[in-house]
C-alpha cells in the first residue's frame, strides 16, 4: 500500500459499549499496518542521516587535517624557493667561470680552472644544508618524537 488512508470518525463505541458520538466529525484515524510502515520508513530515514551526519563529521576532521598539511607544504615551500635563486646565482656563475676555461688559452686555462675549483668549493660550502634543530618534533596527536606514518595529526603524512 503506497498511502495512508485516514478516515473520520462519526461514531465510536467504547470499551463498556457506550455510544460516542462526534458532531459534526471526530478525530482522524489511520490504519495500525499504514501507522507501522510509515513509522518504520521514518526510522530507517533517521538511522540514514545519522550515518550520513557521521560520515560529513569524519570528512569535515579529514579536510581540517588536509588543510593543516597544506599550509605545512605551503610554509616550507616558502622557506626553500629562496634556495633557487641562489642555486641559479651559483650555477650561472659556476658556467660563466667554465666558459671561461674552455676559451682561455692554454696558459689561462690552468689559472680560470683553479679559480673554477675554488668557487666550487665555496659554493658546496654556501650550498650546504643547515644542521638540523636539536629538540625533535614532538606530534601533538600521538604524542612520538619525529614523524610517523601511523598518525593522522603527524605532517607531512
Amino acid at each position: 500500500m503506497n498511502q495512508v488512508h485516514r478516515y473520520k470518525v462519526v461514531t465510536m463505541l467504547s470499551a463498556a459499549g457506550a455510544t460516542i458520538g462526534y458532531d459534526p466529525h471526530g478525530p482522524e484515524i489511520v490504519l495500525a499496518a499504514d501507522f507501522d510502515r510509515v513509522t518504520a520508513e521514518r526510522d530507517a530515514l533517521q538511522q540514514r542521516l545519522t550515518a550520513a551526519d557521521e560520515r560529513a563529521d569524519g570528512l569535515e576532521t579529514e579536510v581540517a587535517r588536509l588543510n593543516r598539511v597544506k599550509l605545512a607544504l605551503k610554509e616550507l615551500v616558502e622557506i626553500h624557493a629562496g634556495n633557487l635563486s641562489v642555486y641559479r646565482y651559483y650555477l650561472s656563475e659556476t658556467l660563466a667561470m667554465a666558459e671561461k676555461v674552455r676559451d682561455a688559452s692554454l696558459g689561462m686555462q690552468r689559472k680560470y680552472l683553479a679559480d673554477l675549483i675554488d668557487n666550487l668549493h665555496q659554493y658546496g660550502a654556501a650550498l650546504k644544508p643547515a644542521e638540523p634543530a636539536t629538540d625533535e618534533h614532538v606530534c601533538t596527536g600521538c604524542g612520538s618524537k619525529g614523524w610517523t606514518a601511523n598518525c593522522k595529526e603527524c605532517v607531512p603524512y
